[in-house]
């Protein structure tokens, strides 16, 4: 008789421990689920991140190619302290007016559009920036000095704050830890 209430309350103990492991068990896959979501969160900015930056240097490059087929007029894309795309404040000159209109268009992203006709194909807040330094031209070859072209955006996490040797977008954006850029500095070629 004693071994069967021994064995009673040790059946009775079993399964109150096996209700507690299975508990423990469900709070550990909760953890780890919620781990998994947010990893994927992270993962899902981080692509988007590389794709904005992906379509800036596309759009920096086509720019670059730009002032390098037209290089006898290379000086009229210089924008000084302007900038085009999002709320632009600058035109290039009559030379250059057909690339950077079209450039000015690419950097609000008219390359793709929503279905109410909004445009959508460009990073958040695009601005694209070209300037010249005359000081860097090559003494018996006018018109050889640096070009810079930068394109900047705005990021949906902070993260560094750019140099101040950008300043392309400069003080544009809600936080200037959220201001990301991509910038190429070239010398357009005297052909003789």
């Amino acid at each position: 008789m004693h071994t069967m209430k021994f064995a009673k309350s040790a059946l009775t103990r079993s399964r109150g421990f096996s209700l507690l492991e299975i508990l423990v068990a469900v709070l550990i896959l909760a953890i780890g689920l919620l781990g998994m979501a947010g990893l994927q969160l992270v993962a899902t900015r981080l692509v988007q991140e590389s794709f904005q930056r992906s379509q800036a240097i596309l759009l920096m490059q086509d720019m670059v190619d730009r002032i390098n087929v037209n290089r006898k007029s290379a000086r009229s894309y210089n924008l000084g302290t302007g900038y085009l795309g999002t709320g632009s404040s600058a035109a290039c000159g009559v030379s250059a007016d057909t690339d950077c209109q079209a450039w000015n268009q690419m950097l609000l992203g008219a390359a793709e559009k929503s279905a109410g006709g909004t445009s959508v194909g460009a990073m958040i807040g695009a601005r694209g920036c070209i300037s010249y330094d005359a000081t860097t031209e090559l003494p018996s070859a006018p018109d050889t000095g640096i070009y810079t072209v930068s394109v900047v955006w705005q990021s949906q996490s902070g993260g560094f704050t750019p140099p101040g040797s950008v300043p392309c977008g400069q003080g544009l954006y809600p936080d200037e830890s959220q201001r990301r850029f991509v910038f190429t500095q070239f010398r357009v070629g005297k052909l003789i």
